[in-house]
Formats: structure tokens, sequence, C-alpha cells
């Protein structure tokens, strides 16, 4: 979907590694006096300007998270941008290959899930 998947390995200068991305959330300090970003949520998908989906990796089932670093402005606190779209990444791939669209039914089904969209 979108912007694509992270590689595991850096191959070019455009395409940074899953965990290079992983480090750069990290070191820009997402956090609050009551939140901060977990150390077992891995960001593996970009949506593109700052949007992600992250696997949850504290649990065997693989959560998905969405992190949209966007909304911070609008709504003021950085655990508003983070939020659960599926609770397993079986399930957050079979929505993925049901639609063959490129994602589109993805994105859309995560921004229902918090209430931005109707």
């Amino acid at each position: 979907p979108d912007y694509g998947f992270f590689p595991l390995l850096e191959n070019t200068k455009e395409r940074l590694s899953i965990w290079t991305v992983y480090q750069d959330i990290k070191a820009s300090k997402i956090e609050e006096y009551d939140w901060v970003w977990p150390d077992h949520m891995l960001p593996f998908l970009h949506w593109g300007t700052n949007i992600y989906s992250c696997i949850d990796l504290s649990t065997l089932e693989g959560a998905i998270w969405v992190l949209d670093t966007n909304l911070k402005e609008t709504r003021r606190h950085w655990k508003d941008c983070v939020w659960k779209h599926t609770n397993t990444l079986y399930e957050w791939l079979e929505l993925w290959l049901k639609a063959k669209d490129y994602g589109r039914a993805l994105w859309l089904d995560m921004y229902r899930k918090k209430g931005l969209i109707g």
C-alpha cells in the first residue's frame, strides 16, 4: 500500500530500512509526561506524510497500530496520534489482499476506526 513496506536493509538512499525508521521515531522524542513511544512498536509501512502502520511485537498476534504524527497539531497529545487498526497482522493482510485497490480500503478503514471519516 501507498509508499510501501520498509525494507529490512537499506538498499538505496531513498528507502530507509525498518530499523532506521524505528530509530528515527524513537529519537524524535514522541513522548509526553504520561506517554512514551513503546519500544515494542515497529513501523513497517509508510503511508506518506509521516503516517505509519506499526506492528505490536509484544504479542504473538501482532496487532497493527497507526501512527499519524500530523494529528499532534490538532489533537495536542501524542497518544491521540496512535490507535489500533487491527487485532492481528493476519487480519490487516486479509483486508489489504481482499480489497485489491493498492491500500485505499486499508487507509479508509484505519481513519474510520479513529472516527476521523464517516
